[in-house]
């Protein structure tokens, strides 16, 4: 992002912050809600275990990739979401 873009940006967050700070703060934390938390705990075992029925039906792709979603969601703390 170019400067200006983060310039721009930083001025809209701060036009916004003053006017109306509740508004603000709802987008301001960091952390996930606990609800999605466990949801990406729930979808990351069940991902666990759909790779253990393709490995159990010898299927070695979807092993691989129910592997690797499982592993990722397990493990990452926050999803953020960034649109360009």
């Amino acid at each position: 992002m170019h400067r200006y873009e983060q310039r721009l940006l930083a001025e809209i967050e701060n036009r916004l912050t003053v006017d109306d700070p509740e508004f603000a703060r709802t987008f301001s934390h960091a952390d996930p809600p606990p609800a999605a938390g466990r949801a990406r705990l729930v979808l990351g075992v069940f991902t666990g275990v759909l790779a253990v029925i393709c490995l159990l039906i010898n299927d070695a792709a979807g092993f691989a990739l129910c592997t690797a979603l499982s592993a990722a969601l397990i493990t990452t703390r926050s999803w953020h979401f960034w649109s360009s």
